[in-house]
């Protein structure tokens, strides 16, 4: 609840350059819990509109992440 608060609260700096710095915690599965929160902050720094396409990227690659954790366990 604290890091997801934490997150929501980067928009109080009106720096759309922090969003490039938070992006990449979507590439990991464990940190997509704080997807809300930053979408939130993406449209909160008007940048969700310049981002759309790496929001995407980051998920998938959250995903492709999972499915090769999920392969080793098998394997």
């Amino acid at each position: 609840a604290l890091r997801a608060k934490a997150i929501t609260n980067l928009a109080n700096f009106r720096d759309p350059s922090v969003f490039e710095n938070v992006l990449p915690l979507l590439e990991d599965r464990e940190n997509y819990k704080f997807y809300p929160q930053i979408i939130e902050l993406a449209h909160r720094l008007g940048v969700a509109d310049k981002y759309k396409v790496e929001l995407r990227r980051a998920a998938l690659v959250a995903q492709e992440k999972a499915l090769e954790e999920e392969q080793a366990k098998i394997n």
